[in-house]
């Protein structure tokens, strides 16, 4: 077994320490890597897919897309953000782009969609939601490959307990939801956006 004096167990523990900050450095650009790759598969899937009829009642809910499947296309131009939407919040798919929750409204559909993203690791969509304002214009095209435009009018933290982010509204409406502060799962982030109609 081996024994370390003072000195040397200080010069390990900081070699140690390095390493594991080395690692961390690199693994936040490898997971935006492996981003990337899913989004640019993604959106290749996304252009080849026909288009859906969504539903105009939301208690009459027919289409269940498939877990990992893309549900919509996300453009928030004031971010530069431009991503493919999949159907179910798991670990999994949070890692191949921002995900909706499923037993919430569809894109495009009457009611609550609730979508959620990562803010630091995984291309990190989610990262400077808190630069939207209220009246900023949030696209999604849908999966009947319609465009729809929502406004925001709420941009919050809160707890993520706070189940109200995912109550049902009688208008359509989109929640985006990621962590708050970055690096930290200690609240959330909310953003919500009604669908605007010219």
């Amino acid at each position: 077994m081996l024994k370390f004096g003072k000195k040397q167990l200080g010069t390990f523990l900081m070699l140690l320490a390095i390493l594991l900050f080395l690692g961390w450095l690199l693994f936040i650009p490898a997971t935006n890597v492996s981003y990337n790759i899913s989004q640019r598969e993604l959106k290749e899937k996304w252009i080849k897919s026909p288009p859906v009829t969504l539903s105009s009642d939301s208690s009459n809910k027919k289409l269940k897309p498939k877990k990992g499947d893309p549900v919509a296309r996300l453009k928030i131009k004031k971010l530069s953000l431009d991503t493919i939407v999949l159907e179910g919040a798991s670990t999994e798919n949070l890692k191949k782009g921002p995900a909706h929750l499923e037993n919430t409204s569809l894109p495009g559909e009457p009611g609550n969609c609730v979508i959620s993203g990562h803010r630091v690791t995984y291309g990190a969509p989610f990262r400077h939601l808190d630069r939207l304002k209220p009246g900023d214009p949030i696209e999604i095209i849908a999966l009947d490959k319609k465009l729809y435009t929502y406004k925001v009018y709420r941009v919050y933290s809160t707890l993520p307990s706070d189940a109200s982010v995912l109550a049902t509204s009688t208008f359509p409406e989109i929640t985006l939801t990621t962590c708050d502060p970055p690096h930290s799962a200690r609240r959330r982030l909310i953003v919500k956006a009604r669908l605007f109609k010219e």
